[in-house]
């Protein structure tokens, strides 16, 4: 029985990169880090019926919404994940994103 259901049920991860700036913004100002993010873009096939397409620049907006303010990610860890549940019926795959969101440094104002 088990190995019935893990037929019927199997995933996969794989890392893509690493170490990496990313941004899907123009921006050629100095970055400050404000903390660590995590964004993905997920899409299936249903009974061979493609739901969308993954796209990367969609992980990496998804990312960057979750850190108000930021424009980049720095030390990037892009993933790939893939379940598959009663082939070929169902298969969900989604990239993710992993980084240190960074803002656009705060310049101090003369008075």
């Amino acid at each position: 029985m088990l190995g019935v259901l893990v037929f019927l049920a199997t995933g996969c991860a794989v890392t893509l990169g690493e170490r990496m700036a990313l941004t899907t913004a123009n921006t050629a100002i100095p970055l400050q880090p404000i903390g660590q993010v995590e964004g993905r873009d997920c899409a299936s096939v249903i009974f061979v019926i493609p739901t969308g397409r993954t796209r990367i620049d969609q992980a990496i907006d998804d990312a960057l919404l979750r850190a108000p303010g930021s424009v980049a990610l720095k030390d990037v860890e892009i993933k790939r994940h893939l379940l598959v549940l009663l082939p070929p019926f169902y298969v969900r795959q989604c990239i993710e994103v992993r980084g240190e969101a960074m803002k656009p440094q705060e310049v101090p104002h003369e008075e």
